[in-house]
């Protein structure tokens, strides 16, 4: 049976944002989390924000239109980080951004255990009707997921 890979996930923000915030979102999405921000098409109207380095994949699409997209509730999109200290250095970033952009939100630092791993994670939210799972999960011995496969 063939296997989906996670390629992108493609979020609609209010008309003239993209252009209004571009400088914003790459200092944020960029500069504290790591990702390639580029405009794609023919227009500023659209943007890539990839977590895969040279390729858009692994990556959030900003489209401006009419009818922007409204997250209510726990909607997320997870990033997984490989260790808990890159957990607490984007959350430290976080809150030194929010000293000159409040329109930063910036969740509790959660620490859990559960069957198998525990993990440390805290929701991040800027500029995007969506709101970011920031996270690393430790495996108990035997229990990482054998499809899974990190790579440097």
């Amino acid at each position: 049976m063939p296997r989906a890979r996670f390629n992108h996930i493609a979020l609609t923000v209010p008309d003239g944002s993209l252009s209004t915030n571009r400088e914003p979102i790459e200092n944020f999405y960029g500069g504290i989390l790591g990702a390639q921000v580029f405009e794609y098409g023919d227009s500023s109207q659209a943007l890539i924000i990839s977590f895969d380095e040279g390729f858009p994949s692994q990556s959030i699409v900003l489209n401006e239109g009419k009818h922007p997209m409204v997250a209510r509730g726990e909607d997320h999109l997870g990033l997984e980080y490989s260790e808990f200290s890159e957990v607490d250095e984007i959350i430290r970033s976080c809150w030194e951004f929010k000293e000159s952009d409040d329109r930063i939100q910036i969740g509790e630092i959660i620490d859990q255990n559960d069957d198998g791993y525990k993990y440390r994670a805290c929701y991040v939210k800027y500029l995007l009707p969506l709101q970011l799972d920031i996270q690393s999960i430790q495996w108990s011995h035997g229990r990482r997921p054998k499809r899974w496969v990190y790579v440097d």
